[in-house]
């Protein structure tokens, strides 16, 4: 298999295919991991798995639009929108895609204020506590 490979010129178009058709492998597996490139001429292996994203750049903007909006947006809810608006994803794909925006899920956005009977609580042990001696 290697002998037939190594007679393929490398800067046929069609190398992928061609070792696709050698070793037996199904569809564009191959030629979807070499690239060929166009400066030098040389191969070089592709990191990324070359599948495009399955939401659309306005996808992306209008789930940071309504994320920065309302933060207490679900991730339910944005799946819906999109499905709405035609587009078919998933909840783990909402959650990456608002990581790779900078917007973390599950962060607090601010700290919550005390509910009065805590206030009153409070309030009641320090008026009690006011006397006491003071330790080192």
């Amino acid at each position: 298999m290697t002998d037939k490979i190594r007679k393929i010129d490398p800067e046929n178009h069609i190398v992928g295919f061609l070792i696709n058709l050698f070793a037996n492998y199904g569809g564009k597996k191959v030629f979807g991991h070499l690239q060929t490139s166009k400066i030098s001429g040389s191969q070089r292996p592709v990191t990324s798995s070359l599948r495009g994203s399955s939401v659309s750049p306005r996808g992306v903007k209008m789930i940071t639009r309504t994320v920065s909006k309302n933060p207490r947006t679900t991730q339910g809810d944005l799946v819906n929108d999109l499905q709405r608006s035609g587009t078919k994803v998933t909840k783990p794909t909402i959650s990456n895609t608002l990581r790779r925006q900078g917007l973390k899920s599950c962060s607090a956005r601010r700290v919550r204020l005390l509910k009065p009977v805590h206030v009153q609580g409070r309030l009641k042990f320090a008026r009690e506590h006011l006397d006491d001696p003071e330790e080192d």
